[in-house]
């Protein structure tokens, strides 16, 4: 082993390319899709995982361990054991990723409806909906409509096309083992999509009483970005705790989703009630790191950070996954010796650049009683910005309203909930990325944007030729049979 940690290798099994490099411990290895969440279409939500779900192992009786997960560009597989084990684990899972293993999938189905009842309302999922709507990156907030409706027919033809030896790559930590397969049909790599963000930025959303303050950025992948963010987490950390006193900590995430792209997230868990000190305080951060860049010792902090962890061998794997990931999304492969040498050479100037870019790009989650500063983030946009013409229809009176001044507008190619006051919010048919229907004549439509109009026959008058013009104009692979 060098100042560089162990010797990275790249080799290919059964058309697969592979990384591996001897690390001490079990013997772990991870084989990895370039699918994700970001791929499905919103009513198709959770065709992903439920394949995950039916190739891993019918059973939690085995002595080593393995497991499986879904991400927003990448499906991962792993085990940790001796050779055999891992061998075993990774030549069962690419056979039943070849033809699954559908006799599981109502008692899979059951699975993922448990597990999606454990999920709960966030910060980040409504930071996802506003940045991203209702399609790529921001499926992730909405729950997984597509299980329910999924036929054997659908999973196959999923998985035909994201599950091939030509959309995957694989890492070891010990060279591949001599009997080793991967029983994976023939198929070409899969670009990731890329991310296509929503509302005009810099912008701030509101969410719950207290709590939740959050701030995210879609930036580009480079050393200069991927610092920037943990520096200015680093900032926020010691702004809320040590001078402030209103925080105990403060995480981030640099996700790596594209070739190019990148998601800054950071979230202090400030105490309810100091929300507002807390946004300005990190708004304040940001400022200064755009204005005058890193310091010269948090950069060399930095620098010594990267330049141990590459030496760690205990650290390997995150390497060996970093090489296989960054060559399924088709981003350079770059050596451990590249990684310090471009830490190194980062400037202050290029920190507070992208300080800048953060900033410009920045969506802020925060508490509904939270006030942005003058000339701060502007509040996302709570309507729409497309005005629909067409046939109007009243709601009906009932012991809630007498007069109603909202309408529903109905053109050939839209539908639009008008408030009344000069604000309406709509849909166009082609752009509806889910019908929600049940039988007591309930719909509801969610837009490419986010945007939802919730529909019931009962409380419109000529509620069924509403409904009836909406069923026919919405695609019927965008419809989503929910309970009465």
């Amino acid at each position: 082993m060098s100042d560089f940690g162990p010797q990275v290798h790249r080799t290919e099994v059964d058309g697969v390319p592979a990384y591996w490099a001897d690390v001490p411990g079990k013997f772990t290895a991870t084989l990895m899709f370039r699918v994700g969440t970001a791929d499905e279409q919103l009513a198709g939500r959770g065709l992903t995982h439920l394949i995950e779900h039916l190739v891993m192992p019918a059973h939690a009786r085995r002595l080593f361990d393995c497991n499986a997960s879904v991400e927003e560009t990448r499906t991962l597989f792993w085990a940790a054991g001796t050779e055999d084990e891992v061998a075993t684990f990774l030549a069962e899972t690419t056979a039943r990723l070849s033809a699954l293993p559908l006799e599981r999938l109502e008692a899979e189905r059951g699975i993922l409806r448990t597990e999606e009842e454990g999920r709960r309302p966030s910060p980040y999922f409504v930071l996802l909906v506003e940045y991203f709507g209702a399609r790529g990156f921001g499926v992730d907030a909405y729950p997984q409509y597509g299980v329910a409706s999924a036929t054997g027919e659908a999973l196959t033809a999923w998985a035909a096309r994201y599950f091939t030896s030509g959309n995957a790559t694989l890492w070891l930590t010990g060279a591949p083992p001599a009997g080793l397969r991967l029983e994976l049909p023939d198929g070409e790599r899969r670009r990731a999509p890329a991310p296509e963000p929503v509302p005009a930025r810099p912008a701030a959303c509101y969410w719950g009483a207290g709590g939740g303050l959050t701030v995210a950025a879609l930036v580009r992948r480079t050393f200069a970005s991927n610092t920037t963010g943990w520096i200015f987490s680093d900032r926020v950390h010691h702004r809320l705790r040590y001078e402030l006193g209103l925080s105990y900590s403060s995480a981030s995430n640099y996700d790596r989703w594209t070739a190019d792209d990148a998601f800054v997230t950071v979230w202090p868990d400030v105490q309810e009630g100091r929300e507002q000190e807390g946004l300005e305080a990190m708004l304040g951060v940001l400022d200064d790191l755009a204005d005058s860049g890193a310091t010269a010792d948090e950069l060399e902090h930095v620098a010594a950070s990267v330049r141990r962890t590459v030496a760690d061998a205990a650290q390997a794997n995150a390497y060996l996954d970093s090489d296989a990931f960054d060559e399924l999304l088709g981003a350079e492969v770059i050596t451990r010796e590249d990684v310090v040498a471009r830490q190194e050479a980062l400037t202050i100037e290029e920190v507070a650049a992208g300080a800048r870019a953060l900033r410009e790009a920045a969506v802020w989650v925060v508490p509904e009683a939270v006030k942005m500063p003058e000339g701060g983030p502007a509040p996302v946009p709570t309507e729409s910005a497309e005005r629909v013409d067409g046939r109007r229809y009243a709601r009906r009176a009932s012991r809630f309203w007498k007069r109603s001044p909202e309408s529903i507008v109905l053109s050939d190619d839209a539908i639009a909930l008008d408030l009344g006051d000069g604000r309406a919010i709509a849909v166009r048919f082609a752009d509806c990325q889910a019908l929600l229907v049940s039988e007591d004549g309930y719909r509801e439509l969610i837009g490419q944007d986010g945007f939802r109009i919730w529909l019931a026959t009962s409380e419109w008058k000529r509620g069924d030729e509403i409904v009836a013009r909406v069923d026919e104009a919405v695609a019927a692979d965008r419809r989503i049979t929910s309970p009465s």
